[in-house]
C-alpha cells in the first residue's frame, strides 16, 4: 500500500514539474517581461508564456524564435481576435510573426493569437513566410490562430521546409503570395496537417491560390474549408501541388477560382486520395498558355502512366471552366497525361464547360487517359460537346451508375476502345437534348445535359431527341 502511495506521489511531483512555470507579457511592455522574445530566452521546456489582450508591436515582439523549446505560447483569454501581434511589415525587410528552425517538436504550442501584416522581403533567401516560418525539422503545434493580411513571395502566412507543423482550428484570410501559395507553401521534404481549418480568399499572382506543394512534401488536409482563394497567374484556384503525397478528407471547395486549370485543385503527378469533399462554384478561365481544363480539379499525371489518383464519395456541382482556347474540358473535373483516377462513389451535378470547343460538362479525359467510375452519377452538366463525360480513350464503368436529366440509370456499361462508353444491349438510353444542325454528332446547343455518342466509326450514334433509345 505504501508502495501504491509514493508512486502516486512521485507521478503527481512529475506531473507538477512538467507544466512548468508561467509568464505574463502585455503590450504596454508590463508583466514579467518586457517582450516575447525576452519572456521565450528566460523559459524552459514546459514553461507557458501568456499574452494579455492587446496589440504586440516593435522589435521582439515579431520574428519571435522558440530557440528550440518545447514552450506554449498562447492568448491569456483564448480569442484570437483579440491578442494580436502586428508585424508592421516594411518593404526591404523580413518582419514576420514567428520562425521555427531548432527542430521544436509538437511541444512547441502557439495557440489563440492573431498574426497580421506580416512581410517577408529581406531579399534572396528571405522571401518565405509571411507570418510564419518552420524548417530544420520543426513540427510545432498551432491552434485556433489567426493569420490575416501577410504577404511574400512563397507562403503568404506559413512557409514549410523539411519541417511538419501541425495546424487545428485556424484561419487563415486574404494572405499574399507573390509567386506560390497565397496563405501556405509546402518545400521540400515538408508534411504540414491542416485540421479544421479555413482558408479564405487567399491568393497569389502565380500558383497555388491558398497552398502550393512541391515535389517531396506531403499535405494533409482534414475538414478544411477553402473559400474564395484565387490563383492570378497559373493552376490551382486553392491548392496547386506537384509531386506531392496528397490526401484530402472531409473538405469544402467554394468559390475558388483560377486564370489557369484547375478552379479549386489542380494536382500534377501526385498521389493524391480525395475522400468526402464538396466542390461548389469553383471555377477556371484557361487563359494561360491556351490551355483551360477543370473548373473544380485538375488531375495531370506523367509520361511514365503511373498516377492513379482515388476520389471517393465526393460531391461537384456549378462548377466552371470558361475557355475559348483551343482546350477547354471538364467542368468539374479534368484528367491529363496518362492519368488514372478512380472516382468511387461521386455526384456530378450541373457542371458546365463554357467555351467554343468545351468538351466534358461533367468529367473529361485527354486521349492518354483512363479513368475508371464507380457507382458515380451524372446529372445536369453542360458543354458544347459531351455535357457529361467526353473520353477520348479508355475508359471503364464497374459496378457503376449513370444519371441523364431523367435521371434514368444507365447500368452494365461497357468499355469502347474508341471511346465513349455505351450501356450494354437491351439497357435504355435516355436523351434529352439533340445537336445543333450541321454542327455534328454530339455538338451541344447552350444547356445541354449529358449527350452520349459513340466515338466509334463504326457505331451507330444515338441522335434522336426527346426519346429513350434501345441499343443493340
Amino acid at each position: 500500500m505504501r508502495y501504491f502511495l509514493l508512486t502516486i506521489g512521485l507521478t503527481l511531483v512529475v506531473a507538477g514539474s512538467a507544466s512548468g512555470a508561467t509568464y505574463i507579457v502585455r503590450p504596454d511592455g508590463t508583466g514579467d517581461f518586457p517582450t516575447i522574445q525576452a519572456a521565450v530566452w528566460a523559459a524552459a521546456d514546459g514553461d507557458t508564456i501568456l499574452l494579455t489582450d492587446g496589440t504586440f508591436t516593435g522589435w521582439e515582439n515579431r520574428n519571435v524564435d522558440f530557440i528550440g523549446l518545447a514552450i506554449v505560447i498562447e492568448s491569456q483569454g483564448g480569442n484570437p481576435e483579440a491578442c494580436i501581434i502586428d508585424c508592421e511589415g516594411t518593404p526591404g525587410e523580413v518582419r514576420r510573426g514567428f520562425d521555427l528552425h531548432s527542430g521544436e517538436g509538437p511541444g512547441a504550442i502557439l495557440r489563440g493569437i492573431t498574426i497580421t501584416r506580416g512581410l517577408a522581403d529581406g531579399g534572396c533567401g528571405t522571401l518565405r513566410g509571411g507570418a510564419i516560418s518552420c524548417s530544420n525539422e520543426a513540427s510545432p503545434t498551432i491552434e485556433n490562430c489567426v493569420f490575416l493580411d501577410n504577404e511574400t513571395a512563397w507562403g503568404g502566412a506559413l512557409y514549410c521546409h523539411t519541417a511538419s507543423p501541425n495546424l487545428t482550428g485556424c484561419t487563415f484570410r486574404a494572405n499574399k503570395a507573390w509567386s506560390r501559395g497565397g496563405a501556405a507553401y509546402c518545400d521540400f521534404l515538408a508534411a504540414p496537417t491542416f485540421t479544421n481549418c479555413t482558408l479564405k480568399t487567399n491568393n497569389t499572382d502565380g500558383l497555388g491560390g491558398a497552398i502550393f506543394a512541391v515535389p517531396g512534401s506531403q499535405l494533409s488536409l482534414v475538414g478544411c474549408q477553402l473559400i474564395g482563394n484565387a490563383a492570378g497567374g497559373g493552376d490551382g484556384g486553392a491548392c496547386r501541388c506537384r509531386g506531392a503525397l496528397v490526401a484530402v478528407s472531409g473538405c469544402v471547395f467554394t468559390g475558388n477560382s483560377t486564370a489557369g486549370s484547375g478552379g479549386a485543385v489542380a494536382c500534377w503527378d501526385c498521389s493524391t486520395l480525395v475522400a468526402g469533399c464538396a466542390f461548389t462554384s469553383n471555377s477556371a478561365f484557361g487563359s494561360i498558355s491556351g490551355f483551360g481544363a477543370g473548373g473544380a480539379v485538375l488531375l495531370q499525371g506523367n509520361l511514365q502512366g503511373n498516377s492513379s489518383p482515388l476520389i471517393s464519395e465526393c460531391e461537384f456541382s456549378g462548377n466552371v471552366i470558361h475557355s475559348a482556347t483551343p482546350i477547354c474540358m471538364g467542368g468539374a473535373v479534368a484528367c491529363w497525361i496518362r492519368c488514372m483516377p478512380t472516382f468511387q462513389s461521386c455526384t456530378f451535378t450541373g457542371n458546365t464547360a463554357d467555351g467554343p470547343t468545351s468538351s466534358g460538362g461533367g468529367v473529361c479525359s485527354d486521349s492518354d487517359g483512363a479513368p475508371t467510375f464507380e457507382n458515380c452519377v451524372f446529372s445536369g452538366n453542360a458543354a458544347a460537346w459531351g455535357g457529361g463525360w467526353p473520353i477520348l480513350t479508355r475508359l471503364r464503368w464497374p459496378r457503376s451508375s449513370v444519371v441523364s436529366s431523367r435521371a434514368t440509370v444507365l447500368s452494365r456499361a461497357v468499355r469502347w476502345s474508341y471511346g465513349i462508353v455505351l450501356p450494354t444491349s437491351r439497357t435504355a438510353l435516355s436523351v434529352t437534348t439533340r445537336p445543333r444542325r450541321g454542327a455534328g454528332y454530339g455538338a451541344m446547343p447552350a444547356h445541354p445535359v449529358n449527350w452520349i455518342t459513340r466515338s466509334s466509326p463504326s457505331a451507330r450514334r444515338v441522335r434522336r431527341w426527346g426519346a429513350t433509345v434501345a441499343l443493340p
